[in-house]
């Protein structure tokens, strides 16, 4: 029945799943405890990551608004910007990007090379502002431009794919995951992520409780201030909340956040950082990033 609810809503099956859970070996001796990963890494679709959950779901609403171009946007490397560009590709629909500097560093290649490289080599037009509005705001104003030139409405897809119909995506993850949990040995009571634009964590704990799994979710804040991270979530949760039918639930008592790993601001590692990154290396040779899931590796190991 929990996958019921989400059969009203389109989906553009673009993934490889399940993703591999299993246990750490290194890390679990290291704790004395079992920890377990979810290699959502693994998806099949471009670097892998979180973005192409959430893109099953946002591309098949855009397709059935019948629009064939996307405009969506985040910092100069954003990973979710690189994703929408290798998703729109795949399916044929064109891709804007709106690309913000929001990250203090400057170099050749962090302006040209990794994601934004990968941008254009999928067709993606790129568009770059200056850090001094919220990248949905430009997303908002390059839409406007695309549709007074072309006489068309493109479907705006927000920072981190995270509205309603996004974050449906990972509640597809937390039934995936509790079915994988139904299968290990040793109990699991809490699951730990990196949190950013909110829709990763909201659509984890609403789905978790369409799956009836009792597990405390933490978010690890990349970004914002516990407050600030929190009022994000719970939005989410309650949208989703109205959009599969769920009543009766206290989401604000089910959202954990932690806002201490943040460093000095979005995309900036700390020494703390890259030294759990490279624990994590030699006990089990899985390598995090240092912009997301290393922030949430350095949260887990303190």
């Amino acid at each position: 029945m929990t996958e019921d609810k989400l059969a009203a809503y389109p989906r553009t099956q673009l993934l490889q799943v399940p993703t591999p859970l299993y246990r750490l070996e290194g890390l679990s001796r290291l704790f004395r405890l079992p920890v377990f990963i979810k290699r959502d890494d693994l998806t099949g679709v471009g670097a892998g990551g979180n973005k192409a959950r959430k893109l099953e779901y946002l591309l098949a609403d855009a397709r059935q608004h019948g629009v064939q171009c996307v405009v969506s946007g985040g910092g100069i490397q954003s990973n979710h910007a690189a994703m929408v560009a290798v998703c729109a590709h795949r399916i044929g629909v064109d891709c804007h990007l709106a690309l913000v500097e929001a990250v203090p560093v400057k170099s050749s290649f962090y302006d040209e090379g990794g994601n934004i490289a990968i941008d254009r080599l999928c067709g993606a037009r790129i568009r770059r502002f200056p850090a001094d509005r919220d990248p949905n705001e430009y997303v908002a104003l390059v839409s406007r431009e695309i549709e007074e030139a072309e006489g068309r409405a493109p479907y705006q897809i927000p920072m981190g794919g995270s509205n309603g119909t996004g974050a449906l995506g990972y509640v597809r993850a937390a039934i995936e995951y509790a079915r994988q949990v139904d299968g290990c040995a040793e109990a699991i009571d809490t699951v730990l992520l990196p949190s950013g634009s909110a829709g990763t964590q909201a659509g984890l704990i609403v789905g978790l409780a369409l799956a009836g799994l009792e597990q405390s979710v933490i978010g690890v804040s990349v970004l914002h201030t516990e407050a600030n991270l929190r009022a994000l979530v719970l939005a989410l949760c309650e949208r989703l909340a109205d959009m599969l039918g769920l009543t009766g639930v206290d989401w604000n008592e089910r959202i954990s956040i932690a806002d201490g790993y943040v460093g000095p601001g979005y995309g900036l590692p700390t020494r703390e950082t890259w030294e759990s990154i490279r624990k994590l290396i030699a006990t089990d040779a899985v390598i995090c990033d240092p912009v997301y899931t290393g922030k949430a590796l350095h949260g887990l190991l303190t």
